[in-house]
């Protein structure tokens, strides 16, 4: 699966491209532990994207940015059918392993 932008973007509407969280956080080789540095490292990512909401004048989430994530995939319920799609893909012929 991919995407593709066609176009140019309105700047007019958004002016500034979304702070990434550091690859740090989110790159593990030989290991998946949640650690003091990414905790810090997520706080600040939290702050980054308040300031970036802000800017945008975009509604800051209730809690910040990590907790709204983290509610996102708290429940099947509410993946919102994003639990489907490895199914929805394997009847359309791609296997996925």
């Amino acid at each position: 699966m991919f995407g593709l932008c066609v176009g140019w973007p309105d700047v007019s509407v958004a002016s500034a491209v979304k702070p990434r969280l550091p690859q740090a956080v989110v790159l593990h080789q030989d290991r998946y532990a949640f650690a003091e540095p990414e905790q810090a490292r997520i706080e600040d990512y939290d702050q980054r994207m308040r300031d970036f909401y802000t800017s945008q004048r975009m509604p800051v989430p209730e809690g910040g940015w990590s907790w709204h994530t983290a509610r996102r995939f708290a429940t099947v319920a509410a993946l919102n059918g994003r639990h489907l799609l490895r199914e929805a893909l394997g009847r359309l012929g791609f296997e996925l392993r």
